[in-house]
């Protein structure tokens, strides 16, 4: 049952979890509302930050990607350089590095 001010409950997808081992449930709602797997081991790390990120790849396609850890993260900050999810090296202000993806420049 909905109400004017509540959101319509979607079901479930089978197999759904609320706790995944560690702590997260087994699948995510995205910006459409699908229900999309989270990968193994999907957690939040101690800094805050999630161990995985649901991302379009360079091909076009949505796929999970690891998200580095705080400390290299904190290097990128003070190097010229930082990486994209595929691994590339890129200026940390380009909308395609971690820097911008996870919001911190």
């Amino acid at each position: 049952m909905t109400t004017a001010n509540s959101i319509p409950e979607i079901p479930k997808p089978e197999g759904y979890q609320s706790n995944n081992g560690h702590g997260q449930p087994t699948h995510l709602r995205n910006r459409r509302g699908e229900w999309i797997a989270t990968p193994k081991g999907y957690r939040i790390r101690e800094e805050g930050l999630p161990s995985h990120k649901y991302l379009r790849n360079e091909e076009g396609r949505m796929e999970w990607f690891e998200v580095p850890s705080f400390k290299e993260i904190e290097s990128w900050v003070y190097d010229s350089v930082c990486e994209t999810p595929e691994g590339d090296p890129i200026e940390p202000d380009n909308p395609r590095s971690w820097l911008s993806i996870l919001g911190l420049i």
